[in-house]
């Protein structure tokens, strides 16, 4: 019974999620404003949450030291620069590209962590780049050199992210699951304020107040995920993510008119498989 009500959780994160492309396209601010009003939108709901909970003070536990100033550093150019691929390429192809976070801290455990490589681990790792190279040769512009630079940037976003989940490993052995999530919110805030003013500023109240409504569900949703990993193995979360695919991708063919190619489907099935199978080798 328990099991299903952490399942019913995570499944609710995904399935938030999968509307994030779509919010970014359809709001009528600019991209970067939409991530920075999530962001501190999301940190309203979690200080209320705490407020509610008589727990403010928890926030002091936060120790900002060096290593605590790269994590948000890395988490936030993670986040900025994955939601802001939503709008140079299609929704589907930002989803499947992003997939490949578990090939990636497979390659930064054995060659940064020294791990060594299992057998079984070899066939996903190929399948994995196998769906890479499919995505990035498939043109789905006819500016090829964008579409390009803008699945290099998608997989850079990915290998942060790879990169973070080193250092939540170790966070989460010190903060409590929404401590942590107040930590990315303020990270995605430091990185995407910068570049408010790279684009036009609009205040067009009902984006402003759609962004406010959906931020409390983006961050019970995030508060979710992170609760997830003390109770579910990592592959099982890997599996029940593709609801995130699947919908966003959905909703990015239906509503921005974002054709998926059969290049583009078979790169984004090759790279499902390979994190599926690696995540589940790694149990």
């Amino acid at each position: 019974m328990k099991n299903n009500f952490i399942y019913s959780k995570l499944i609710f994160s995904y399935f938030i999620w999968s509307f994030i492309g779509l919010i970014i396209n359809k709001v009528k601010i600019n991209s970067f404003q939409a991530i920075f009003l999530i962001s501190i939108f999301s940190l309203f709901w979690y200080i209320l949450f705490l407020t509610l909970r008589k727990d403010l003070s928890s926030l002091k536990k936060i120790k900002f030291n060096f290593n605590l100033l790269i994590f948000i550093l890395i988490c936030g150019s993670a986040v900025v620069i994955w939601l802001k691929s939503f709008t140079l390429i299609p929704v589907a192809q930002v989803l499947f590209l992003f997939s490949s976070v578990p090939i990636f801290a497979l390659f930064l455990e054995i060659g940064v962590f020294k791990h060594k490589i299992k057998t079984a681990q070899v066939l996903p790792i190929l399948i994995g780049i196998l769906g890479i190279g499919v995505l990035l040769s498939n043109d789905l512009s006819k500016n090829t050199a964008f579409i390009s630079l803008a699945s290099i940037l998608v997989l850079f976003s990915s290998f942060l992210f790879a990169v973070q989940g080193f250092f939540i490993k170790k966070y989460n052995n010190i903060y409590n699951p929404y401590i942590i999530c107040f930590i990315f919110m303020i990270s995605q805030a430091l990185v995407s304020a910068p570049f408010l003013f790279t684009e036009k500023i609009s205040f067009e109240i009902y984006s402003v107040l759609f962004l406010f409504i959906y931020s409390f569900f983006h961050a019970l949703a995030f508060y979710f995920y992170m609760g997830s990993f003390k109770s579910l193995k990592v592959s099982t979360v890997r599996l029940i993510g593709y609801i995130e695919v699947v919908i966003g991708s959905f909703l990015g063919i239906a509503f921005l008119s974002q054709p998926l190619t059969l290049l583009a489907g078979l790169g984004g099935v090759l790279i499902l498989s390979s994190s599926y199978l690696i995540s589940k080798v790694k149990e």
